[in-house]
């Protein structure tokens, strides 16, 4: 084997033929080489501060992998407001500073779509042709149909969703994952409200369960599989295969079924921005993770919040009791647009809860050489700023880890460290149906239950970048109907 040459305990020459020394020769060549590739990086004076390592193409990978938000934590605190890692072949440069954002948000020589044309095409198989032809329209549609105005009425749909999926899968007899509440009630309840009732992903129990066990395969492993070939990630591979030929199913039984009271049906809508059969299930695969691989969690982690702050806990249940003081609790009742807009201080547990469990980084790529600061940044560099780290900026938030509602109770969200949904052209266009949803899903769940923990809070998972933080342990509740 190829590493065999290195078991020799000696390099004396006169030990040699010439077969082993021209190999040895070959490699002393090829290694001088890279080295030479490794330190002409850095003959830019001016280019930021930079971390990188001994071997070329990995540099800080390694170092990097083990807890990249911590990592970044320090290079920051080492470097200053701006550096660049290089991590297996990539040259990442952070803006750490929060008043430095408008180089990343407002730069013409910085763009978001070449960032993410890459990771699309892995995720859901569109071609960078489709990507680039499609992408925008899908942007502004999704902004237009799930925009502040046309959202509120969705509410009353999602809420009772909400309302039969809590039947199903809360157990009343014995402790259960809220996670795994979570996901079980909000999966089919979003998907529903979406694309319809009725929808092939979800309708059926067998499917259904398919879904959740194929599902969490996915997203546990999205990071890794909008990177790695799809040989090494076989059963992230056959997830993905299997969500294209469902919703591929999900296009051709639902179209024209417009189910929602507003007449918002997702699949008609991408059928009138796209062209063709062969595209359109694969962006509407793009609008289902969407939809619910970050709003979910996120979900998750602010009923956590207010199960384990008594304080909190007690300010939300009044203000509910408040304003549904005519619930009835019966299998009708839902949440009207109305109703959310009297929920003032369960908003603000929204923002908090995306202040504070936001993604770890997000990036755009220059596309033309820059000037940042000072400093020179090349094309092809990854341009990164973390949403976790500038949401804990104690400039903007006092006591950052503290969950805080009272903070957004003026509801001032224009603060430079707050970055929770992105910025400029491509700002997140589901923002206002993920923030509704989450809504939504703490008020239903308190109108039909009280519980009981069992569990500290769990602690997040710092490994992933992409997205909200998955939590490392199960947090058990016990469950009743309120009376």
């Amino acid at each position: 084997m190829w590493f065999d040459i290195w078991r020799e305990p000696t390099f004396t020459l006169g030990k040699l033929n010439s077969f082993e020394l021209d190999i040895r020769t070959g490699l002393i060549f090829i290694f001088s080489v890279l080295i030479l590739i490794y330190f002409e990086r850095y003959h830019d004076k001016k280019a930021p501060p930079s971390c990188g390592g001994w071997i070329p193409w990995l540099g800080c990978a390694v170092q990097f992998g083990k807890q990249p938000l911590g990592f970044i934590k320090r290079k920051s605190q080492e470097f200053g407001s701006i550096f660049t890692l290089y991590v297996a072949g990539e040259r990442l440069t952070f803006l750490t500073d929060p008043k430095d954002f408008h180089y990343f948000f407002d730069n013409s020589d910085v763009d978001f779509q070449q960032a993410v044309q890459v990771p699309v095409q892995n995720l859901a198989s569109i071609s960078r042709t489709q990507f680039y032809k499609y992408h925008t329209k899908l942007h502004d549609m999704v902004k237009g149909r799930l925009g502040p105005v046309r959202v509120g009425p969705l509410g009353s749909t999602l809420s009772g969703q909400l309302n039969q999926q809590f039947d199903k899968h809360i157990d009343l007899t014995e402790p259960q994952d809220l996670m795994m509440i979570t996901r079980r009630s909000m999966y089919a309840s979003v998907l529903n409200t979406l694309f319809g009732e009725g929808n092939p992903l979800v309708h059926e129990k067998a499917d259904y369960e398919e879904f959740l066990k194929r599902f969490i395969t996915f997203d546990n492993d999205f990071e890794l599989g909008v990177k790695l070939p799809s040989i090494f990630l076989p059963k992230w591979t056959a997830a993905k295969n299997y969500f294209l030929k469902r919703m591929a199913l999900t296009f051709q039984q639902m179209r024209g079924q417009n189910t929602q009271s507003d007449k918002l049906n997702m699949v008609d809508a991408l059928w009138d921005k796209l062209d063709g059969d062969e595209v359109t299930h694969k962006f509407g695969m793009l609008v289902m993770f969407a939809s619910i691989a970050n709003g979910v969690p996120a979900a998750y982690w602010m009923l956590t919040y207010i199960l384990t702050n008594e304080i909190v806990r007690e300010k939300v249940l009044k203000e509910i009791n408040d304003v549904f003081k005519d619930w009835q609790g019966n299998g009708d009742c839902t949440i009207d647009e109305e109703d959310l807009k009297k929920l003032t201080y369960l908003k603000c547990c929204v923002y908090e809860t995306i202040r504070l469990r936001s993604e770890g980084i997000i990036g755009r790529k220059v596309v033309k050489d820059t000037q940042i600061k000072g400093y020179n940044v090349a094309a092809g560099t990854m341009l990164m700023i973390s949403p976790y780290w500038s949401h804990r900026d104690e400039r903007y938030f006092t006591e950052p880890e503290m969950f805080k509602p009272e903070r957004w109770e003026n509801s001032n969200t224009d603060i430079p460290g707050f970055v929770a949904f992105g910025g400029g052209r491509y700002q997140c266009p589901g923002r206002w149906f993920g923030m509704m949803s989450m809504q939504t899903f703490v008020a239903m769940f308190f109108l039909k239950y009280t519980c009981t923990v069992h569990s500290p809070i769990p602690a997040p998972s710092l490994i992933h970048l992409i997205g909200v933080q998955h939590p490392t342990s199960e947090f058990l509740i016990s469950c009743s109907k309120k009376a």
